[in-house]
């Protein structure tokens, strides 16, 4: 994907915004990426770095996460919106 080329090449931008076919319509798409943050390295770092604490509440809440690993500044998703864009009827 784009945006995480950009971010190897540290170009991310703060958004993304594209037109794109989606079920013959038109379709604005709105990207925001999701970036780590230090807050998030403690539930989402690296397993080894996990308190005794929080290794047991994950095991026990959501046994099959992977969601674990990430370091501060990693690109970890973004939030996308979709919305139909409007096209000139013919006329």
């Amino acid at each position: 994907m784009r945006m995480e080329a950009d971010h190897r090449r540290n170009q991310m931008a703060r958004e993304y915004v594209e037109v794109m076919k989606e079920q013959d319509a038109d379709v604005l798409r709105y990207l925001r990426p999701l970036i780590v943050a230090p807050v998030c390295v403690t539930c989402h770092g690296p397993r080894e770095k996990l308190s005794a604490g929080i290794k047991g509440l994950l095991a026990e809440r959501y046994p099959e996460d992977l969601a674990v690993g990430f370091q501060e500044g990693d690109l970890r998703g973004a939030i996308s919106v979709k919305i139909r864009w409007p096209t000139k009827k013919a006329e």
